[in-house]
C-alpha cells in the first residue's frame, strides 16, 4: 500500500469492504450460523408446521472471507488471487508493482491489508475449529456501518464493471432505475395501512372469524394478499 497514492488507498479498501458489506460478511448476532441454527430449532420444536421453517429452506448467515492460503467453511468467500475480490486487488497491485506479483507478494499484500483493517477496528478476525481442520476469515465490525441517506446516482461496482474502449461507445449518464426510486421515496404512504393478520382458514375462533370476514363485505378491508407458505394474510385498511 505504501505505493499507492491516498486516494487509490481509499478506492482499494472502499471496494474491498463494499463488498464485504454486499455479501454480508458482518459481525452481528443475528446473521451468526450458531444463532440461526438454534433459532429453526426452536421453530421446529415449538412451532406447528404452517410456521415453522421448510425441511429445505436455508437462512442467510454472515460469511467470512477467507485469508489466502487459508481454508474457508462452505458458503465462505475467499480472498485468493481466483475470487473475483483477489482478480480485482491483483490488478491493482500489478498496476503499482508494474509487473504481474508473485504468489507471495499477493498474499503479504492481502494479508498487511487484513490485518490493517483490523487494527483500525473495522473489520474483525474469526477463526473456527472442526476436528483438525482449522478456519480463518474477516469479517465487519456492525459497529464500523455508517448508515446515510444517498444522493441517487448508482454506484458503480469495480468488481463486475467491465468497460469498453472504443470509438463505437460512448459515456452514458447513470441514472437509477424510476420504479424502484419513486417507490422507494412513496413507499411510507402505500403500507401505512397495511396490516398483518392470520388467514381466516387458519382461525379457530368462530366470533374472531366471522368478524374478519364481516370487515371484507363492508368494504374496510378492500385488498387481502395471501401469503401461501405461511398461511397468513396481508390486510389492507383503505
Amino acid at each position: 500500500m505504501n505505493g499507492l497514492s491516498a486516494e487509490e488507498r481509499e478506492i482499494t479498501l472502499r471496494t474491498m469492504l463494499d463488498e464485504m458489506r454486499r455479501q454480508l460478511a458482518i459481525d452481528v448476532n443475528c446473521l451468526s450460523r450458531q444463532r440461526q441454527e438454534e433459532l429453526r430449532r426452536r421453530a421446529l420444536e415449538y412451532l406447528n408446521e404452517s410456521w415453522a421453517f421448510d425441511e429445505d429452506e436455508r437462512l442467510r448467515y454472515a460469511s467470512w472471507f477467507a485469508l489466502p492460503n487459508s481454508e474457508r467453511r462452505e458458503g465462505d468467500f475467499s480472498l485468493s488471487r481466483r475470487s473475483v475480490l483477489g482478480r480485482w486487488l491483483n490488478r491493482r497491485l500489478k498496476q503499482t508493482l508494474r509487473r504481474e506479483p508473485t504468489d507471495k507478494e499477493y498474499t503479504d499484500f492481502v494479508t498487511a491489508v487484513a490485518h490493517a483493517l483490523d487494527q483500525f477496528g473495522l473489520t474483525i478476525q474469526q477463526q473456527e475449529t472442526r476436528g483438525n481442520r482449522k478456519f480463518s476469515g474477516i469479517t465487519l465490525r456492525a459497529s464500523a456501518l455508517v448508515w446515510r441517506l444517498g444522493d441517487g446516482i448508482p454506484a458503480i461496482d469495480p468488481l463486475r464493471r467491465f468497460q469498453v474502449r472504443d470509438e463505437a461507445y460512448e459515456d452514458v449518464e447513470r441514472r437509477p432505475n424510476e420504479f424502484f426510486s419513486e417507490s422507494y421515496q412513496n413507499a411510507l404512504d402505500s403500507v401505512r395501512n397495511v396490516q398483518g393478520a392470520t388467514h381466516t382458514a387458519q382461525i379457530t375462533d368462530p366470533g374472531v372469524r366471522k368478524q374478519r370476514e364481516n370487515q371484507f363485505k363492508m368494504g374496510l378491508f378492500p385488498v387481502c394478499s395471501v401469503h401461501r407458505q405461511w398461511n397468513s394474510a396481508l390486510i389492507y385498511k383503505i
